[in-house]
């Protein structure tokens, strides 16, 4: 599948158009629900995976279908484990993956993006 990624972003000519709104929204809602001490500071959760979902905000405000399905891929296997982190559930990193989803549909709406993302839908 990723070949079908690959070949969607070079009819795109590796333009970034899936935007990332959506998805940064749902990293900061996943943040914004872990537990946390008096000063803020999350009490459970994996650094590891807390560092990515703060690094999930700091995303440009589009990337391309190739980024936005490595990052689907990752948050899929993120929610296989229902321990990955404790803190943080398997139904959270499932909306961040469907928030991912939803994104590289709202691609479509670009012109310039459209047939390819098509393409993309048919395989």
């Amino acid at each position: 599948m990723q070949k079908v990624y690959s070949r969607v972003d070079q009819m795109i000519g590796g333009q970034p158009v899936v935007p990332t709104t959506q998805i940064k929204r749902e990293a900061k809602r996943i943040l914004d629900e872990v537990p946390k001490d008096a000063q803020g500071n999350p009490i459970f959760g994996d650094p590891r995976i807390l560092k990515s979902l703060q690094q999930i905000g700091g995303m440009s405000p589009k990337i391309t279908v190739g980024d936005a399905q490595r990052i689907r891929t990752t948050l899929a296997d993120f929610g296989e484990f229902t321990d990955l982190t404790p803190g943080v559930a398997k139904k959270q990193f499932d909306r961040l993956r469907r928030a991912t989803d939803t994104s590289i549909g709202q691609a479509a709406a670009d012109p310039a993006a459209a047939p390819a993302i098509r393409l993309l839908r048919a395989a």
